[in-house]
């Protein structure tokens, strides 16, 4: 019997984010708090919170339950904006940089797991098929 695709994208992602919290945990991490030290990691000045909202499309709640706990294990460090003193920002502090690398070597092995036995064709017409799926749903 044919399987629901939505079930079928959400058993695979269950998986993925299950194994690599699993392989993440000895270091802390979550998967979203990987997620999050990388984007950091990629802006050269602190980013603020609304913007991490919008970037990973969650509430303000969870960004702020991610954001306290990388702040917790001292990953990130929290300033005010000059600006507007009411905005937070945050940066990725050195620690947070050596966990950053280390969460995305497994992120990108396990990604290769993943499609390991696809063709580099094959691997495109997966993403770009994903992208539509994505893009239909955010443009519905």
């Amino acid at each position: 019997m044919e399987q629901d695709t939505g079930i079928l994208i959400k058993q695979i992602n269950d998986v993925l984010v299950s194994n690599m919290n699993n392989d993440l945990k000895s270091k802390g991490l979550t998967l979203s708090q990987v997620r999050f030290l990388s984007y950091l990691n990629k802006s050269p000045v602190p980013v603020p919170f609304k913007e991490l909202e919008s970037h990973f499309h969650v509430s303000q709640p969870t960004v702020v339950g991610i954001i306290n706990r990388l702040l917790e294990k001292g990953f990130i460090s929290i300033s005010l904006d000059e600006k507007d003193r009411r905005v937070k920002k945050a940066a990725i502090t050195t620690t947070g940089k050596t966990e950053c690398e280390y969460g995305e070597k497994r992120r990108i092995e396990t990604e290769e797991f993943l499609v390991r036995r696809l063709t580099t064709e094959q691997k495109q017409q997966l993403n770009s098929l994903l992208k539509a799926v994505y893009d239909n749903l955010i443009n519905s």
